[in-house]
């Protein structure tokens, strides 16, 4: 048996200290604010008291106009809102329609009860404003009444596959209802009651059929005008507002010509003058017309977001709110020009990726449906920074230049609502830190969407930049300036989930091919790719995303939808599950956000569908939750260490913005959670048998060489001559070719 025995012969010990987390450390959350806002209830008695109701996560208050929200408990009951009513007369009894059923609360919404329609959805619940004993309701499939203040309910004397999206009364007749249906398809799309609610008229007549009816408004002074709005989204000439000017016998189109898709959400009479009207589209923001609908144009002053899913005016505050699919909640005066955000405490945005600053661990960057925001105070504060993102477009990721710090990179593609954009994507760039950017797409093609981008460094002023596709993958060596598809060995015409570079080796860079759930690695720096061993299989499972060992590029971790997370110990040949006690969800079990601290890799922190956090002490043996102070519903997308220091963690979440932890070291264990502040060198197992791992960290970006010699001082083998970043790496020495002996190994 050869037998070998190592020394170093130059080397800075270094002595780390090593902490476990204060289980007072909590998960926080502050922006950025947004997120999609479907509904909106002004209480009648008090009108600085206001609900919204979201698609994410329920129901949010103010008491301020909007000025600060807070989020209403329903201890998990409904999350996607579709409707709220407040009793004209008794402000504390509220209803609320949800895709789970109808829920009533007595006590200003401290607490809950259901009352019908047990896991249906529902798109309004309305009382009547001269009778609160009366409420309407319904959804895709249902048209209810109420005769006893929702006690119970009854279906309404119309065909049972009409369905209601919403209704209103005449305010100059009690007994003259009106409600929309789910489809005009069917010609039943619009009805009409003349004794409340008990018998019905169809009043669709000559409104062509096609599309789904999205709101219905009476003219408060003239109640024989009657609008609706229509979703036609996927039929460009179609028309997406009508009026009727004689009760809904007749019906005129009045649609804009301007808009991107005939998709009006809701529509709106003004108090103060019933010739002027305002809606809410889906990609025009808010339309106003000052003549009855004959002539339209766009209202959008201060709106960021020009997805508007709701409209409300208080008449006597004189007041317009709207609420928005990505950014919240925006407000002005009637009399005014402009539109103001108030969104303060809607944490909902849809965050997709982040990426925290090599340069200071309290900047950070993130790409969100919302537009992108930067912080400089660990998520204390987030701005949005302005790029000019063509129509149709948005920002799909983001990330800071390792050694410039004033440089940042973005890609742009389809926006996650909008089916076709002609406009052109690509890659954006800033040397200023955000203050401008320059629009790159020389060698992309202008109709695909670009979604990743990662960068290997090979020396501080060379830099290749990959960044992935709808359509393939691309790489750039002038700082984005032009791009070339990367052909050698994966696919062109595909998308890929996640691409990472190993930390130990930038060399060598992992591809994760989302149809035919496979690994794709590189080992010359994008030039030339291979396909791993065969991942785990089975119905619908596709990768999700990857993440390398950092101190041994050959040890990958890969999660797969269905199957959970698995991890490979040579460059992806064979594959183990690490799922053990990890809490997967059934048909979800889905894994993301794969963050293994860089000081101890078998301290690895996941994301797991509907639980939140977990994490690992052994490598995936065994895993704790890692949730306090978490709201683990919602989906999770990336997490990260601030780079050099592993006491701060960020993730980024799917309709709950950005949340990070502060993790105070109170005691020791078997964790690194300090920038490296010496150089080290070490090798294990020594003495060894034909095999060992040779680790070093580097405080800072350097040309390395680790070369080893026998005892005679004659140069054995060269394992490392390349630059390197900072941080922890390791080489395998693989001797079994040499005497047994002793060898030095030095690294310069």
């Amino acid at each position: 048996m050869n037998r070998f025995s190592i020394f170093i012969l130059f080397f800075s010990m270094i002595c780390l200290a090593n902490f476990a987390w204060s289980n007072e450390n909590e998960w926080t959350t502050n922006g950025p604010y947004g997120g999609t806002v479907k509904t909106i209830e002004i209480n009648q008695h008090n009108r600085n008291t206001i609900y919204i109701g979201t698609i994410t996560n329920g129901m949010y208050q103010t008491v301020d106009a909007g000025e600060h929200w807070s989020h209403i408990d329903n201890d998990g009951l409904f999350m996607t809102m579709r409707d709220i009513s407040i009793h004209p007369l008794s402000p504390d009894t509220v209803f609320i329609a949800t895709v789970s059923g109808l829920f009533k609360s007595t006590n200003s919404c401290s607490t809950w009860s259901f009352i019908a329609g047990s896991n249906s959805e529902f798109e309004v619940i309305k009382y009547h404003p001269q009778n609160p004993h009366l409420l309407f309701a319904g959804g895709p499939t249902r048209t209810w009444k109420s005769l006893d203040g929702g006690n119970t309910w009854v279906g309404l004397d119309v065909p049972s596959s009409t369905g209601m999206i919403d209704i209103c009364f005449n305010p100059q007749n009690p007994n003259s209802v009106y409600f929309i249906g789910t489809s005009m398809v069917t010609e039943r799309g619009v009805w009409k009651s003349s004794d409340m609610g008990e018998t019905w008229e169809n009043i669709q007549n000559n409104i062509i059929p096609y599309g789904s009816g999205t709101h219905i408004e009476i003219d408060p002074v003239d109640t024989n005008n009657i609008y609706i709005s229509v979703d036609n989204y996927t039929m460009q000439d179609y028309p997406c507002i009508y009026k009727s000017t004689d009760g809904g016998n007749n019906w005129l189109d009045i649609s804009p010509e301007f808009l991107y898709v005939p998709y009006v959400l809701s529509i709106v009479v003004s108090p103060n003058n019933n010739e002027v009207l305002y809606a809410a589209t889906f990609d025009n923001g808010v339309i106003m017309s000052e003549d009855s609908g004959d002539s339209w144009s766009e209202i959008n002053d201060g709106l960021s977001d020009h997805h508007v899913a709701a409209i409300e005016i208080d008449p006597v505050l004189q007041v317009i709110y709207i609420g928005t699919i990505y950014d919240g909640f925006y407000k002005k005066t009637i009399a005014n020009s402009r539109w103001d955000k108030f969104s303060n405490d809607i944490n909902i945005a849809h965050c997709f990726h982040i990426d925290v600053s090599a340069e200071n661990s309290a900047k950070a960057f993130v790409a969100a449906a919302n537009g992108v925001f930067f912080t400089e105070n660990s998520g204390e504060l987030w701005s949005c920074i302005e790029i000019d993102v063509q129509e149709g477009n948005q920002l799909w990721d983001g990330i800071f230049d390792v050694y410039l710090p004033q440089r940042y990179y973005a890609c742009s593609g389809l926006s996650t609502i909008s089916q076709v954009s002609l406009s052109p994507k690509g890659f954006y760039r800033s040397d200023d830190a955000g203050v401008s950017w320059e629009f790159y797409n020389d060698g992309l093609p202008e109709y695909l969407s670009y979604n990743l981008i990662t960068v290997s460094y090979n020396y501080p002023d060379s830099r290749r930049i990959f960044m992935t596709s709808t359509a393939g993958l691309y790489k750039s060596d002038d700082d984005g300036e032009s791009w070339e598809l990367c052909d050698n060995g994966i696919p062109t015409n595909d998308y890929f989930e996640d691409i990472e570079i190993s930390p130990s080796n930038q060399q060598v860079i992992g591809l994760a091919y989302y149809p035919g759930n496979k690994l794709f690695i590189s080992y010359d720096r994008g030039d030339s790719w291979v396909e791993s061993g065969q991942l785990p299989q089975a119905a619908d499972a596709h990768t999700i995303e990857l993440a390398f060992n950092p101190l041994n590029s050959s040890h990958i971790y890969i999660s797969i939808a269905r199957l959970g997370i698995y991890e490979s110990l040579d460059s992806g040949q064979t594959w183990q599950s690490l799922v053990n006690d990890l809490p997967l969800d059934g048909h979800f079990n889905y894994v993301s956000g794969i963050t293994i601290n860089p000081y101890n890799p078998d301290n690895i922190f996941v994301s797991t569908f509907g639980h939140g956090i977990y994490q690992s002490h052994n490598g995936g043996l065994h895993w704790e939750s890692f949730n306090a102070g978490m709201d683990t519903t919602g989906v999770f997308n990336e997490m990260m260490f601030a780079p050099g220091d592993t006491t701060i963690l960020y993730l980024a979440r799917g309709n709950r913005s950005v949340w990070s932890i502060n993790r105070t070291p109170v005691g020791i264990e078997n964790e690194e959670v300090t920038l490296p502040t010496q150089y080290s060198l070490s090798a294990y197992p020594n003495p060894f048998n034909a095999t060992t791992s040779i680790s070093f960290t580097l405080i800072q970006p350097s040309q390395v060489t680790l070369d080893i010699y026998d005892i005679l001082g004659r140069r054995a083998e060269s394992l490392v001559d390349e630059f390197l970043p900072a941080g922890n790496h390791s080489v395998l020495w693989q001797a079994g070719e040499m005497p047994s002996g002793i060898y030095f190994y030095r690294i310069d």
